[in-house]
């Protein structure tokens, strides 16, 4: 149980905002700092789980037909504030799982249901907000969501039987590519804790019913020493690791030219609190996965061989693993503009602690957006990753000062280009180059003017704003040097020389990015700096129209935790 004092702690982490609060949208979650034991949960029901999961690799499909699991999973619900008067679906298909676990364990033929799309439940940050205090994370995701998706997270002691955090949940309806929730906790020393993290996942999808059960042996890390992560890294400080396909320019911290998968390098090291006796290669326990804007997760290899192959023990520190990859190949990750690519590295290790040896996962993640990077931990956090690319063909002209136009190779930096029909004049800053493997767009407009572009390259139009060239249509109106023209023609073709684009230094900022313009051909187009602004505009939100999508059954859940979430 924790002290007045713990608690007391606890509520000012969640005054502060340090955990997760209710979303909006889909999205609901939050924490409870009501012990699992007052909501039923029994130590009997913990040693079981714990004994049932260690078996299984320490990840479980539950059965729900076995009393104490069910007791365990109820137990942790009512901690959520989930009834069956204000959820009757979610617990609807809990007893849909007990009838149908029960037939299969007597043998019953059960009609086999679609199978399960790619998911993934996993334990995705620990981290220290203040040297008295720590915050675990789960993440949980669907490929292209589901009906529902249910994840949580509590924090015990290494034994397993004292609760030493809150109760962290997070629930989403037609949604769950990306969910998380995070758990909060004291400790009463600034050393290095060993403890325990369990986790479970629920999910609804596409005919699919089932529960998970995630247990892991972990460490609050210690201020010192920590570890580092040197590659993925964020070079130009913008908050980003850029990935750019068949580009390369300043903004780039990775160009992927002549290439057709998405790779990166990946450097670093983890030191812990004592010697490291083993690393477990199973890519289970020891792996980097990424996860972009579909959801799901997809795992990083080395010449095909899984990550924990290459993480080694230093040879004059044996607290301290490493791994030095030049490359690092995700071929299930689409060649593709991706908005953001969340980044997980996970390493399971056995330590030289007591007569068996002590497991312990550590892992480094980007942060899950909501929370600020707060922690005093020398653990590293990476960034989250973006995939994109945009250009103009080679030979287009593009307007300069003083009316004069110059082809798009030939143009520098420090180039004075016209931005506007005000005539405003904004120096190059930058210069991509770059090859396109897939269609452009080519379009002709009512007065002859041509433009060859990538179909991601924005343009200005008089009605919509900057519009993407893959959205143009024949009749559509655009912007030019002599005002609004009509698209006559829009075709897509294949081009084998290089494209090009140019950054204008508009100034810093987003808002600033979305007035940076130039004219191509006549044509007023945007810039780089637009391009990035405006390159995922059109990405799917699946939190809009919830109830158009989400199955009726759903809808009296859906509407009751609105309702619950607004009086948190």
């Amino acid at each position: 149980m924790k002290s007045r004092v713990q608690c007391a702690v606890l509520f000012s982490l969640l005054a502060l905002g340090l955990v997760q609060a209710g979303c909006q949208g889909s999205s609901n979650g939050g924490n409870s700092k009501q012990e699992l034991t007052q909501t039923g949960l029994v130590d009997g029901d913990i040693k079981h789980m714990t004994s049932l999961a260690l078996t299984n690799g320490g990840k479980l499909k539950m059965d729900l037909s076995d009393p104490v699991q069910y007791r365990f999973v109820t137990a942790r619900l009512a901690a959520s504030g989930k009834t069956r008067q204000n959820s009757p679906q979610f617990f609807s298909m809990l007893d849909g799982m007990v009838k149908r676990h029960a037939a299969v364990k007597e043998g019953a033929k059960v009609q086999s249901g679609p199978n399960t799309p790619p998911r993934d439940h996993i334990y995705a940050k620990i981290e220290r907000p203040t040297n008295e205090t720590f915050r675990v994370t789960a993440f949980a995701t669907i490929e292209d969501g589901a009906d529902y998706n249910f994840v949580d997270i509590v924090a015990w002691n290494e034994a397993g039987n004292v609760q030493m955090s809150d109760y962290g949940w997070g629930e989403e309806y037609s949604d769950g590519r990306r969910l998380i929730a995070a758990a909060s906790g004291s400790v009463g020393t600034t050393a290095a804790v060993f403890i325990k993290v369990d986790s479970l996942n629920i999910i609804s999808v596409a005919g699919v019913e089932e529960s998970y059960y995630l247990l892991e042996s972990a460490i609050i890390p210690k201020a010192e020493p920590g570890g580092e992560l040197i590659h993925p890294r964020d070079a130009t400080g913008d908050g980003l690791v850029h990935l750019c396909l068949d580009r390369n320019y300043t903004d780039c911290d990775y160009p992927l030219i002549g290439q057709r998968v998405i790779r990166f390098p990946i450097k670093g090291s983890i030191i812990f609190a004592t010697d490291v006796e083993r690393v477990y290669t199973d890519p289970a326990y020891s792996f980097v996965k990424v996860s972009g804007q579909r959801g799901g997760t997809q795992q990083g290899l080395s010449t095909g061989i899984p990550f924990g192959h290459f993480v080694t023990i230093d040879d004059t520190d044996k607290r301290k693993i490493k791994w030095d990859l030049a490359q690092v190949d995700f071929p299930s990750l689409p060649f593709a503009p991706n908005s953001y690519v969340e980044f997980i590295l996970s390493v399971k290790v056995k330590l030289k602690r007591g007569a068996a040896g002590t497991d312990a996962a550590m892992v480094i993640s980007s942060l899950p957006k909501g929370f600020a990077d707060t922690s005093t931990t020398a653990m590293p956090s990476a960034k989250i990753m973006r995939i994109s690319y945009s250009c103009l063909a080679k030979g287009t002209k593009i307007q300069l000062s003083s009316n004069k136009t110059a082809k798009i190779e030939e143009i520098g930096r420090q180039t004075l280009v016209k931005s506007d029909v005000s005539g405003l004049e904004l120096p190059v800053a930058d210069v991509s180059v770059g090859i396109e493997r897939i269609p452009m767009v080519h379009i002709t407009d009512d007065a002859g003017r041509e433009l060859l572009m990538t179909k991601t390259h924005p343009l200005m139009t008089p009605d919509k704003g900057a519009v993407w060239a893959g959205e143009l249509a024949v009749g559509s109106k655009v912007l030019t040097d002599t005002g609004v023209s009509t698209l006559v023609k829009v075709d897509q073709e294949m081009y084998s020389d290089n494209v090009y684009n140019l950054k204008l230094d508009r100034g810093q900022g987003k808002e600033a990015a979305k007035g940076s313009t130039m004219f191509a051909n006549g044509f007023l187009v945007g810039d780089l700096a637009m391009q990035k602004a405006y390159e995922f505009k059109n990405e799917k939100d699946l939190r809009a129209d919830v109830l158009l999508r989400l199955p009726k059954a759903w809808h009296a859940d859906y509407t009751n935790s609105l309702k619950v979430a607004s009086r948190r």
